[in-house]
């Protein structure tokens, strides 16, 4: 139940920002939003999705044989409250 009400809530806040920037923007703004929009998109998926599939590929063969990573070992500073 909490889950659902979170997610209403989540959805009435994103409606209500996006009311608020179409009634407040210019058409020629939003013109340059989307474009931006648009170029970040393709950056993206032209650009960084191809190089950290290709790294996480080099890492994996690199890394063969190893068994998986600790994460405690990282997280315990925190913990300790260093």
């Amino acid at each position: 139940m909490g889950a659902c009400s979170l997610g209403i809530l989540g959805l009435a806040a994103l409606g209500y920002a996006l009311f608020g920037f179409l009634a407040n923007v210019p058409p020629a703004q939003l013109i340059g939003v989307a474009a931006w929009l648009a170029v970040a998109l393709l950056v993206h998926d032209g650009v960084l999705v191809p190089l950290t599939t290709l790294a996480g590929g080099g890492l994996s063969r690199l890394t063969y044989g190893l068994g998986p990573f600790n994460g405690g070992s990282c997280a315990g500073p925190f913990w300790w409250g260093h």
